[in-house]
């Protein structure tokens, strides 16, 4: 549990709405209690709404099965919001998704453009040595030429993103 936890106290709360920030409070705190169905509740509308941190927890609820059996399929799909919204830690489980296939089809293209994302992202660490870790590894299983496209869709993802923070 302290993993979990330690995931939901590192991202940001959101920055807006009091309201939504007491929202947020009210699913961490349900979360702590194991009270799950609030947790998803409370953050559901906020993910919805384009929280970043909201979507990588219900990500991560549905992954781990945390008060249900896991939906791997929603699961990604929350990762997958989160990660285009640049939580490394989603572009991270996105790009394992992709490399085992759980919750979306296997694309070794996709994950290591995910890797290459949160490596390119994340400052000299522990997180982005695993992102390393798993797009190194991973880039054994491929082609030069999917090797090359995985580049190529992580440049254009870091451009527009770097195009959208200003």
């Amino acid at each position: 549990m302290n993993r979990y936890f330690a995931i939901l106290v590192l991202l940001p709360i959101l920055a807006g709405a009091p309201s939504a920030a007491q929202d947020f409070k009210a699913g961490v705190d349900a979360f702590r209690k194991g009270d799950y169905a609030t947790a998803v509740r409370e953050w559901k509308p906020l993910a919805e709404l384009g929280s970043v941190p909201a979507q990588f927890n219900l990500g991560l609820i549905f992954e781990r099965g945390l008060g249900q059996p896991p939906d791997l399929v929603e699961a990604t799909r929350w990762y997958a919001l989160a990660a285009e919204n640049g939580a490394t830690a989603a572009q991270i489980n996105l790009g394992y998704a992709y490399e085992s296939g759980r919750g979306v089809e296997r694309d070794f293209v996709q994950a290591h453009k995910w890797y290459q994302v949160a490596a390119e992202r994340l400052p000299e660490g522990e997180r982005r040595d695993k992102a390393v870790r798993n797009r190194d590894a991973l880039a054994t299983k491929m082609t030069t030429a999917e090797v090359d496209e995985a580049l190529r869709l992580s440049r254009d993802w870091l451009k527009k993103w770097r195009q959208r923070r200003r």
